[in-house]
């Protein structure tokens, strides 16, 4: 956790040593209200998937009967620990608040499987608003082509590897027959396969719900650029947000702090001037921030219960 404090302090520096606070501050107070409003209503159907998401993972996949408002609780909650464990992987503190329960699927798996779904979606939206991108924009820069490029061969590889997953799970079950009949029930692997045989029953249902939560979180940074009297097209600020939040996801960063500002000022640096760009991205940390907030008393609340 020290490196990364380290390296989003390096690169918040870097990106903002040459900036013009003044203006900066000019900026931030010409802020529209419509918008801001727009933007903290969107958080309401945001919180609404992510917790209806988790509460239907908990449910079908952990055989456990637990209200959408309790999930609500430990999808809030855990977003509070986002601020300080790297990656945004705050989910988990799920784990120890998840222990009263008994649940036939591990949490961490289902954790697991929920940070699988959100990076598919990233990717496919990502990918979908990058293909526009590149269609609609003449002399688009070589980079984002090799990222279109490389996810279209990712996503690629993983569908195959899904259609296949049976003659899969054969070869690796002939292959290592010897080392896992050695295994109790409760192995790993074993988890993972009954798992993945429960997903694949609700598997549209678990990609319309996280793509809808991350549409959702594409138009808030619309909402953003709207805050600044921006108004970029769709295309542009679904491509450019969509690769900040990846950036943002590597986990070498404090809640996304360094890579994703860097991101946003390169990609829209031919829609607005530094400043407004920088004010941008300190307002897209209100992403993260908001729901950490809300979710701070259940965090409290459910650590104290372990």
């Amino acid at each position: 956790m020290f490196l990364s404090v380290i390296l989003s302090a390096v690169i918040l520096w870097l990106i903002y040593r040459k900036l013009d606070f003044n203006s900066l501050a000019d900026t931030l107070k010409q802020i529209r209200l419509l918008p801001t409003l727009l933007f903290l209503f969107l958080f309401i159907p945001q919180l609404y998937l992510a917790s209806k998401r988790w509460n239907v993972m908990t449910r079908k996949l952990g055989g456990i009967d637990t209200n959408l408002f309790t999930s609500f609780k430990q999808v809030v909650g855990s977003y509070s620990a986002n601020l300080i464990i790297p990656g945004k992987m705050g989910e988990i503190v799920r784990i120890p608040w998840m222990k009263k329960y008994d649940l036939k699927t591990p949490v961490l798996v289902l954790v697991l499987l929920e940070k699988i779904f959100d990076l598919l979606s990233i990717f496919l939206i990502l990918f979908v608003f990058l293909v526009i991108y590149l269609l609609v924009h003449d002399n688009p820069p070589a980079i984002l082509l090799i990222i279109c490029i490389a996810i279209g061969i990712g996503l690629a590889l993983l569908g195959i590897m899904y259609r296949y997953r049976t003659q899969l799970t054969a070869w690796v079950e002939k292959r290592f027959a010897g080392y896992l009949s050695k295994k109790p029930e409760t192995f790993i692997y074993f988890r993972l396969k009954a798992t993945a045989s429960l997903v694949n029953r609700k598997m549209a249902w678990y990609m319309i719900i996280s793509l809808v939560l991350w549409i959702v979180q594409g138009l808030e940074f619309y909402a953003i650029f709207m805050m600044f009297g921006l108004a970029p097209s769709l295309v542009d600020v679904f491509a450019g947000s969509f690769l900040a939040l990846l950036a943002g996801a590597i986990p070498v960063s404090i809640a996304g702090l360094g890579p994703r500002d860097a991101v946003i000022i390169e990609f829209f640096k031919g829609v607005a001037g530094y400043e407004l760009l920088a004010g941008i991205g300190i307002i897209s940390l209100f992403r993260i921030i908001v729901p950490a907030l809300i979710g701070l008393p259940f965090f409290m609340m459910q650590t104290k219960e372990i």
